[in-house]
């Protein structure tokens, strides 16, 4: 995990050695702040949600936030 290393301010929030945080908050889909308008289902009316669709936005950046935070929180058997 080598993003690790280039994410100090990760490392002060969620580790033992920092403030300990064990919640953090982020938002669902597109907002002020996305560089883009989306959603993660489009099709009205799919209530099974068979096309829900995590945006590259999440894969690149959330997902990856995640997974150092459980990391520096030392948590290995998450479902990520």
């Amino acid at each position: 995990m080598q993003f690790i290393i280039a994410c100090p301010s990760f490392r002060a929030y969620y580790s033992p050695n920092g403030l300990d945080y064990n919640l953090g908050r982020t938002n669902m889909g597109g907002c002020d702040f996305s560089v883009r308008p989306y959603t993660y289902l489009d099709t009205v009316g799919d209530t099974s949600l068979s096309t829900f669709q995590l945006q590259e936005e999440d894969l690149v950046y959330k997902v990856r936030a995640f997974l150092c935070a459980t990391f520096c929180l030392g948590i290995t058997d998450h479902l990520l």
